[in-house]
């Protein structure tokens, strides 16, 4: 999370960047689950979003004939909720 919190910060206003979360499977899309820090990660990635980073899913289709994006999620309103 550190990383995330420092990508944040080193955005102008106006900027945005893009955290892109990857599988190489058709996951249905990630979910946030509670653990020990979950209220202190909540946080920085909610400052973080608000500073301008954005969070996508990216699933992809690996084959012999190659890779291709099998399905595109924006996952960033998940995490101010």
């Amino acid at each position: 999370m550190k990383h995330l919190g420092e990508l944040g910060y080193s955005l102008e206003a106006h900027e945005r960047a893009i955290l892109l979360v990857c599988f190489l499977y058709d996951n249905p899309g990630f979910q946030v689950h509670h653990s020990s820090h979950h209220d202190e990660v909540k946080a920085q990635v909610a400052q973080a979003v608000k500073r301008g980073v954005e969070i996508w899913q990216v699933n992809f289709h690996l084959d012999e004939i190659g890779v291709r994006v099998a399905r595109h999620l924006e996952l960033t309103p998940q995490f101010l909720a």
